[in-house]
């Protein structure tokens, strides 16, 4: 919790961003339930039917859910950690720069052993994002 308080507190140093703006708002999202053979990282969301289909056979992926990619977007990453970390993720909108942000928190569990975790999260689209990132922010 610390790191991401760190994070957004460098974060509003870095933009501009004050207490009472409405720089950020929170995204709600989904995690979605995908069997694929292959890790798959995705630095931006797939946002139609075409990219889907593709990431689909780059991934080797064998069950997904129907995506209606009018409404919605799918982003995807795999995360290292040992084998007993837990991971929380937020979803930020940055009004100010256009941007959606995936916040990731890894929380160390104490194993030296190390284990791939998959994210598929489903969001609804963001009409003003031109821009989107991924921040990683570890607990040790």
């Amino acid at each position: 919790m610390k790191h991401l308080l760190l994070f957004l507190f460098l974060f509003k140093m870095t933009t501009g961003f004050t207490q009472d703006s409405s720089a950020f708002q929170k995204i709600k999202f989904e995690y979605l339930k995908v069997s694929a053979k292959r890790l798959c990282n995705s630095a931006v969301p797939i946002q139609n039917e075409a990219e889907w289909k593709q990431k689909m056979i780059d991934c080797d992926i064998k069950t997904a859910p129907p995506i209606d990619f009018t409404k919605y977007n799918v982003w995807m990453k795999h995360s290292l950690g040992d084998c007993h970390a837990t991971f929380t993720h937020d979803l930020w909108m940055d009004n100010n720069s256009k941007k959606v942000i995936w916040v990731e928190h890894e929380k160390y569990g104490g194993c030296r052993a190390a284990k791939f975790t998959q994210f598929w999260i489903l969001f609804p689209k963001q009409a003003d994002a031109q821009r989107y990132e991924i921040s990683e922010l570890q607990d040790r």
